[in-house]
């Protein structure tokens, strides 16, 4: 067992599995590491806890196992890995089921069904605010560039980064914002 900590990028991990076991035993959403295992058609082992049955349904998604029990969750590991053809099965058929529930178009179709058009007005004044939330940032930033610091370089560092140094949208505002503080 190697402990790699924590990455972003979680598919080559988990494509190198053979099997992936999810052994819950206690309440349980829809959990999305179950979720992306099934996505990158790795036959899963799991129990029937919570909502994992919405993904886990035994012998055609996954093998479910009973909760808690340390000898089915150990059975149904060495029958996987004894069985090349029901771990392409069940890795296949999980993969299939997880696009076609929990794919990333039908859950923004899901999520836009149940919430009320957006006002082009309210968006673009929330625009406009971020703008200005970056404008003021870059203008608070150049105030700090050190004394010997010309006025150029002041507003191109201030310019191409916002907060943490992420680039902000557009340099327009920050750029207006420190044309004035230098003027």
């Amino acid at each position: 067992v190697h402990l790699v900590g924590n990455h972003s990028d979680v598919v080559p991990w988990l494509q190198a599995l053979d099997v992936f076991v999810l052994p819950s035993y206690a309440n349980e959403g829809v959990p999305q590491a179950l979720m992306q295992a099934m996505a990158c058609g790795l036959p899963c082992v799991t129990t029937n806890i919570g909502a994992i049955p919405e993904l886990a349904r035994h012998d055609l998604t996954a093998w479910v196992v009973p909760a808690q029990d340390v000898n089915a969750i150990r059975l149904a590991i060495v029958d996987l890995l004894a069985d090349e053809s029901l771990r392409s099965r069940l890795g296949s058929a999980a993969r299939e089921h997880v696009v076609a529930t929990h794919g990333r178009a039908l859950m923004l179709d899901r999520m836009e069904a149940f919430m009320p058009p957006a006002d082009p007005t309210i968006i673009q004044r929330r625009m406009d605010r971020t703008m200005a939330a970056h404008a003021g940032f870059a203008a608070r930033r150049a105030r700090r560039v050190h004394r010997n610091c010309t006025a150029r370089t002041a507003i191109a560092t201030a310019t191409t980064t916002g907060p943490n140094h992420a680039p902000i949208p557009s340099a327009r505002p920050a750029a207006l914002a420190l044309a004035a503080y230098f003027s």
